[in-house]
């Protein structure tokens, strides 16, 4: 089992309910796919579209799907502490927001010790209680 994969298959924000999608991925993938193809505006070709799909289609990563917002988190994949990284969100920031606050709260009752964001600034002032952890730095070859 994946540490990171909650019993949570649906929960409420105030913009109405999100889900965990464990089946009809094209469905879901139609209505999400658009929104989480932003966060892979600026990763220099490391990861496409359709590898983020693949990494959920083969569960490696949890996609959430919300009434106008969708958000992928994952295994960080530290040996030493149960954690999760949210490398992917889009859509409606206020749902993304409140239905971060929700997972965060759920994987504390189970147990995850830290949450990660990556991508831009911006994440770390929309979602409050991040501080920074290290930066990363690339040059293409």
């Amino acid at each position: 089992m994946n540490a990171v994969t909650p019993d949570l298959p649906e929960f409420k924000t105030t913009f109405g309910p999100f889900r965990i999608v464990e089946n009809n991925f094209a469905r879901e993938w139609e209505f999400a796919g658009p929104m989480l193809v932003e966060s892979l505006r600026d990763n220099k070709g490391t990861l496409t579209e359709d590898d983020l799909l693949l990494k959920v289609l083969n569960r490696k990563a949890v996609l959430v799907v919300g009434q106008q917002s969708a958000l992928i988190f994952e295994n960080a994949g530290f040996d030493r502490v149960l954690s999760v990284i949210f490398g992917h969100c889009g859509g409606n920031l206020d749902e993304v927001v409140q239905a971060h606050e929700i997972l965060c709260m759920h994987f504390r009752a189970k147990g995850i010790e830290m949450a990660f964001i990556a991508g831009r600034d911006g994440w770390a002032r929309a979602l409050p209680g991040y501080e920074k952890f290290h930066t990363t730095y690339v040059k293409v070859l």
